[in-house]
């Protein structure tokens, strides 16, 4: 097949990571692949170190930015796909409009709880999570263009080690927003710390909130303890080097970062949001209310003191990352969608309710 990929933002997080990943499996799988992204996009270059995948990125500005989206469709028309699939608002408004125009299917895959207002023209849903349908099927979204496949990793299973260090070292990456919840980790560590237990904190990522988190360590007294990696290249490389890995969120529709860390075999401590209960379970994890200090601290602890319970929620994941969430599992899913729409040469299904209003 021949599969244009969309996704206009510029930033990067689970999503922007999943529509990477989807580009290099579809191509290492024989298909035929156009990637159109945004020319700020932070991940670019992973895109551009694959020769074989045609890249095409835009100066977009937003949605009223009319001549990107003329350009984008001409690109669309000249590499003539077989089918669109689109990530997040802005890309699947302008998809939209596009395949719309061309004839060309277009799927899009809902990475949250979406304004339908946003979304026209569309053939098909991909929602992450059976929740996620259900949200979709309330705003009159017929449930024979829905498909529920969960996110995965292209991140290689590693061997599940025990700690064998003198001091643990904990870690926590992703973007920093406040509904990441790194500030309540910080509070928490500090509890850690005051309790007579040795360990430093590794923060990875940039956003807005590291000025912030980085003022909130000073206040607590833990410059000596917390350390602050800025972007992270290679997610596989960063989990590798420490022994507990956390996910603070406070609000998590999914969390990709859970899959790296299932495959990588590191414990983890996660939250009870939507996207951790998904796919986790005491048994895989040390799960947590979000925003509660000391139910974090308190996982901390229990994770620190236990390092063969640990060990065995580690394996547990990983073994649940194999059977559920490799790309080995979903990619051809994503691609006997695909097929199913193209089959049944839907070119019009337009999404129940949908408004006249753009993305911003």
């Amino acid at each position: 097949m021949k599969i244009t990929q969309i996704m206009l933002s510029a930033g990067f997080g689970g999503a922007e990571r999943y529509f990477v990943d989807l580009c290099q499996a579809l191509q290492e799988r024989g298909h035929i692949v156009q990637a159109v992204c945004h020319s700020g996009f932070i991940a670019r270059q992973d895109l551009e170190k694959n020769n074989a995948i045609q890249l095409d990125p835009f100066s977009v500005m937003g949605w009223w930015d009319l001549y990107h989206q003329a350009k984008i469709r001409a690109a669309i028309a000249r590499f003539n796909p077989d089918i669109v699939h689109a990530h997040l608002a802005r890309a699947s408004y302008v998809a939209g409009k596009a395949c719309s125009s061309l004839h060309l299917p277009l799927v899009v895959k809902t990475h949250n709880y979406v304004k339908l207002k946003y979304y026209r023209n569309v053939n098909h849903f991909i929602t992450t999570t059976p929740d996620q349908k259900k949200y979709l099927m309330m705003h009159q979204v017929d449930e024979s263009i829905i498909s529920v496949i969960p996110n995965f990793s292209s991140i290689a299973v590693k061997k599940v080690d025990e700690y064998r260090g003198d001091e643990l070292q904990f870690a926590a990456y992703g973007r920093l927003v406040k509904k990441k919840g790194m500030h309540i980790l910080l509070e928490a560590f500090k509890q850690f710390l005051e309790a007579g237990n040795r360990a430093t904190l590794h923060i990875g990522g940039e956003g807005p909130e590291l000025t912030n988190l980085k003022a909130l360590t000073e206040t607590l007294g833990l410059q000596q303890k917390v350390v602050f990696h800025g972007w992270i290249n290679n997610a596989a490389d960063f989990i590798s080097r420490y022994d507990i890995m956390v996910l603070p969120s406070l609000d998590e529709p999914f969390g990709i970062v859970v899959l790296e860390v299932m495959a990588s075999g590191k414990p983890l401590i996660a939250t009870r949001t939507d996207g951790p209960m998904e796919i986790l379970d005491e048994n895989s994890a040390y799960m947590v209310e979000p925003g509660e200090v000391r139910a974090l601290n308190m996982a901390l602890v229990e994770a620190a003191a236990n390092p063969e319970k640990r060990t065995a929620r580690a394996r547990t994941a990983q073994t649940l990352f194999t059977d559920r969430y490799s790309e080995a599992k979903v990619v051809p899913s994503i691609i006997e969608t695909y097929e199913q729409v193209i089959r049944r040469l839907v070119t019009s299904h337009p999404v129940a309710g949908a408004g006249s209003h753009p993305p911003r």
